[in-house]
């Protein structure tokens, strides 16, 4: 699943780069515009595996039922986690094969710091946060994930590269 996701991310970048490099932005919009279909299927079928396999899984690799009651929540949110991270992934191509290394950088840096932070006020319940132990770290995980692909997007969207997603002329 995840190298699957990386060549996505691989096949997006040399692709999107190529148009460009053609000058040719609305077949590199239209790239770009696909690869987060194929996304969007890779996470849903990423976030259905996840929840319903997770107890599945557990008992295949036999934890005991404490071990299970710790982990099955979070397992279910790393894979929800994975599926945001996707998106942001693939946005993150995108921008680079366009020429834009910064807003990817900005992006991941913000994610990675928000999660370092947030982690321990949702686990442990620090501040006005609830006590959520495991799981904490999962939701945190979602958090700044979501985050990274919203400032990901952003770029894509309305920013300052030479790749300007729009939905015109999408099919």
């Amino acid at each position: 699943g995840f190298m699957a996701r990386q060549g996505l991310d691989n096949v997006t970048r040399a692709m999107v780069s190529r148009a460009v490099g053609a000058g040719n932005i609305p077949l590199a919009n239209h790239i770009a515009l696909q690869s987060f279909n194929l996304t969007a299927a890779y996470s849903a079928a990423m976030i259905i595996f996840g929840l319903f396999l997770t107890d599945i899984l557990l008992k295949a690799i036999g934890v005991s039922k404490e071990v299970h009651d710790q982990t099955a929540l979070y397992m279910r949110l790393q894979f929800i986690m994975v599926a945001v991270m996707s998106f942001r992934m693939v946005a993150a191509s995108s921008l680079q094969a366009a020429g834009d290394v910064m807003s990817p950088l900005k992006a991941t840096t913000v994610t990675r710091v928000t999660h370092i932070v947030i982690s321990p006020f949702l686990m442990f319940g620090w501040s006005i946060a609830p006590e959520m132990g495991l799981a904490g770290a999962g939701v945190a995980g979602i958090a700044s994930q979501l985050i990274g692909t919203v400032m990901n997007m952003m770029a894509l969207f309305r920013g300052h590269s030479r790749l300007q997603l729009t939905l015109r002329g999408y099919y």
